[in-house]
Parts: structure tokens; C-alpha cells; sequence
């Protein structure tokens, strides 16, 4: 018989910075997959998708053609871009101002 685990204490007000980033850091990668995809009813295009590591935003197609997908790795404090041709970009996920990741991410992006 498997042991059951209780869920470890939160308390809101110890990581309330990092739940606001992250907020704000995901609908920044939000607002890139919803102008890369087709406005679906219920905003289901803009839906972030849970992966093993952090988030996704699943395969994406880019108005020049190119596919791709963002990923935020939250083991390794690391936000990937990959297209499917293989090449990869990443940045680190890092405290600061959320005004320099949105910075950083386009850069990335271009």
C-alpha cells in the first residue's frame, strides 16, 4: 500500500513576489500565443498548457511561417523557444523587473 503525503504548507505571504511574477511573466507568454493562433470561442487559444517541468504553450505558428513553442521550465529557472526545425533560445528565469523580461523575451524572439 502506497504512503499517502500530506500537501506541504504555502503561506501566501511567503512567495507572494514570485506568484505575482510568474502571473505576469505567463500572460506575457499568454498575449504571444494569442496573437500566433486562431481566436478560438472562450479564449481557449490563449490557454497555457501544464508540462512536466513548468509550462507550455504548445506548437504555435508565427505569421512568417516558422512553428515554434515557449516553454517555462521552472526546475531549471529557464524559458525555452524551440521551432520545429530544431533551433532553440533561451533565457534564464530571473527576479527583476517584469519590464526586462518582456525586453529579454522579445529579443528572443526576433
Amino acid at each position: 500500500m502506497s504512503e499517502v503525503r500530506s500537501w506541504p504548507a504555502l503561506p501566501v505571504a511567503e512567495w507572494r513576489g514570485t506568484r505575482d511574477t510568474l502571473q505576469l511573466w505567463l500572460q506575457i507568454v499568454g498575449k504571444i500565443r494569442m496573437s500566433n493562433t486562431p481566436l478560438m470561442n472562450h479564449w481557449w487559444n490563449v490557454a497555457l498548457y501544464v508540462s512536466a517541468t513548468g509550462f507550455t504553450t504548445s506548437l504555435m505558428q508565427h505569421h512568417s511561417g516558422e512553428v515554434f513553442q515557449i516553454d517555462l521550465d521552472l526546475r531549471e529557472h529557464t524559458l525555452h523557444i524551440t521551432t520545429v526545425y530544431g533551433s532553440r533560445r533561451s533565457m534564464p528565469l530571473q527576479p527583476g523587473a517584469v519590464s526586462v523580461f518582456y525586453a529579454d523575451l522579445m529579443a528572443h524572439l526576433d
